[in-house]
């Protein structure tokens, strides 16, 4: 389990060009009510992930990670492979660049996981269309 003084859980996100909904994305963990996490976004060659990263850097648990090139289509599998081997914990949360976190949704994750129980938790997902994003931050 995770070290004394390492997150209990850690996010991942993969990103590949959506910026706009990228720091949407963020700002949900942001308000989160659980803030002992650490939140890796994964850059595939998104060319304004590092300005959306640049709004967060004052918030050192989000860390901004770049994948190496060629970019290879496979829905953010390299990217999330990436991300785990940084993690500084061993309970993960996949968040999509394009979705959000509901303000208490980690901390449930966090205790059904934490007991030892579960090795997966499996949560129900609501579908709002809100629109591709415009692509701009």
């Amino acid at each position: 389990m995770s070290n004394i003084g390492s997150p209990k859980i850690t996010i991942i996100t993969a990103t590949y060009y959506r910026p706009d909904l990228l720091a949407r994305a963020i700002r949900s963990v942001q308000e989160s009510t659980f803030k002992d996490y650490e939140h890796i976004v994964v850059s595939d060659h998104c060319p304004k992930a590092r300005q959306v990263c640049d709004l967060f850097k004052d918030d050192k648990r989000i860390r901004c990670l770049e994948q190496e090139p060629p970019h290879i289509p496979n829905h953010g599998s390299r990217a999330h492979n990436l991300a785990i081997k940084e993690a500084q914990s061993d309970l993960f949360c996949y968040l999509g660049d394009d979705n959000i976190v509901m303000p208490n949704h980690m901390g449930l994750m966090y205790e059904a996981l934490s007991t030892g129980e579960h090795d997966v938790v499996h949560t129900k997902t609501h579908e709002v269309r809100i629109g591709p994003g415009d692509h701009k931050i």
